[in-house]
């Protein structure tokens, strides 16, 4: 078998297993990203999380299939790693650990096609034009590395697997990808937040607007969120939190730089002419680690008027993920019921 052959039979393993668990259901459900560990347990293959000083990652291969993944890491990485080792599995291959993900092509065949069955597993063109087709993206709106880094969220792969994903389905080129892959991602986030996040570097900010309504988000409970709402301030309507629908939260008004104020460019998600950008606080520590679908609802009225009826609406709709050490939270619930029975 040549090498390319390879490569494809791993990529179309990844679609099979796509298709034969119904992957394309849950997204039509309203969820934007493929989830490795579901379907890892699904399999019966073990997740185990833990700080790691070297690894990212190992599959172990024995009477009980196991995967180790390194906890210490971005969110996307940790999702992609998961979804390496899952091709070891899935390819037949023997017990092995990995240092590095994105092997270059002089590595291992086994790590090329572990890699391949991970781009084609976690990001499918078909969801990729999915996911564009209800934000509004256009093919050169991927030439945003703004918009390249909320894409990479909703897939929940990291910025550099979301840059190479566009290219290898050609919506980069090979220039512009190298280009991309080498942006800070800081400053991507600087751009969003109008301000660096000292608190928090490693955190990601997760940009939302009207057309994320459509969709079940999945962000880590100590992501940053901010949602861009039309603006009718001159009429004297203002948005708040329904606070019947979202007790534990709060928002404030995004301050934004003159520079991100004034910009002009459709293809820019920062910024946007008649439009305010706001900040979504969690105000109770522990309502994210509370399991199920979260609703925060937001309403545009006048505030000062006592009866004042809404004149536009905004729900998100949210399932956070918190990853801690020790076994996935899908193996956990399983083993607690098994004991229990």
């Amino acid at each position: 078998m040549s090498y390319r052959t390879s490569l494809l039979n791993a990529g179309r393993r990844a679609a099979q297993i796509l298709d034969d668990l119904n992957i394309r259901k849950r997204i039509d459900s309203g969820y934007t990203r493929v989830d490795p560990v579901k379907i890892a347990y699904e399999n019966h293959v073990v997740v185990f999380f833990r700080p790691l000083e070297k690894l990212l990652g190992a599959f172990l291969d024995d009477d009980q299939p196991g995967i180790l993944v390194n906890v210490d890491r971005p969110r996307g990485l940790v999702h992609m790693t998961c979804a390496h080792e899952l091709g070891h599995f899935f390819l037949g291959h023997k017990t092995t650990a990995d240092t590095e993900l994105d092997y270059g092509t002089k590595a291992n065949l086994i790590e090329l096609q572990a890699d391949q069955f991970a781009y084609s597993l976690m990001a499918p063109k078909w969801l990729i034009v999915k996911l564009a087709r209800i934000k509004g993206w256009s093919p050169l709106s991927f030439h945003n590395p703004e918009i390249v880094y909320q894409l990479s969220l909703r897939l929940g792969i990291s910025f550099t697997a979301a840059v190479w994903t566009l290219h290898s389905h050609k919506f980069l080129n090979e220039s512009l990808a190298n280009k991309m892959a080498n942006i800070s991602l800081q400053l991507v986030k600087q751009r969003i937040l109008g301000s660096v996040d000292a608190e928090n570097r490693k955190r990601d900010v997760w940009l939302l607007d009207k057309a994320d309504q459509e969709f079940i988000l999945e962000p880590s409970p100590d992501d940053g969120v901010v949602v861009a709402l039309p603006n009718h301030a001159a009429a004297g309507y203002l948005w708040s939190i329904d606070e019947a629908t979202a007790a534990g939260f709060h928002i404030e008004p995004q301050l934004l730089s003159e520079n991100d104020a004034t910009e002009n460019n459709d293809d820019l998600i920062v910024g946007s002419i008649g439009y305010t950008q706001y900040r979504l606080f969690t105000e109770d520590a522990g309502l994210s680690e509370k399991g199920g679908q979260q609703r925060v609802s937001l309403s545009e009225t006048q505030p000062w008027l006592e009866r004042s009826a809404a004149i536009d609406h905004y729900q998100i709709k949210a399932e956070f993920e918190s990853m801690g050490k020790g076994l996935s939270s899908l193996e956990k619930s399983w083993r607690v019921q098994g004991a229990s029975n």
